[in-house]
């Protein structure tokens, strides 16, 4: 079943896996890229488990990097504002994480692999939890 947008950057499903399939976004194709990544994510923010959906959103923002600055905060605001409709909690990227944070992008970018991502945000979500029920 193939998922796609106006710009076929968006994902295939095979079995239970999702791939995603790119193409990088010129400046004239801007535009169309955010619309198709809003109107992708109203059709499918039903058909993936919310961090799945973030991380997905959140990277593919990243791809497009529509901003000359600020994409990274814009991106992780569209990251957290996903989980929070879903009600889950909020994802903080530790500044000593942020290596590891930036190749995930790099790997999704470079080979359109969105394991390392979910992964990653699950591993900062046990962090969070971790100082969260030690503190005293």
């Amino acid at each position: 079943m193939m998922m796609k947008s106006k710009s076929s950057i968006w994902t295939e499903k095979n079995g239970s896996n999702y791939t995603l399939k790119m193409q990088r976004v010129s400046v004239s194709h801007l535009s169309l890229a955010l619309r198709d990544m809003v109107s992708w994510y109203e059709q499918n923010k039903n058909k993936f488990k919310p961090l799945v959906l973030a991380a997905i959103i959140h990277n593919q923002f990243e791809y497009v990097h529509p901003f000359q600055d600020g994409n990274g905060r814009v991106g992780r605001l569209l990251l957290n504002f996903i989980l929070l409709k879903r009600k889950y909690p909020p994802i903080s990227i530790n500044l000593e994480d942020r290596a590891e944070y930036y190749r995930t992008l790099h790997e999704y970018q470079k080979n359109q692999n969105l394991k390392p991502t979910v992964e990653f945000l699950v591993k900062q979500y046990k962090k969070t939890l971790r100082k969260v029920t030690t503190r005293k």
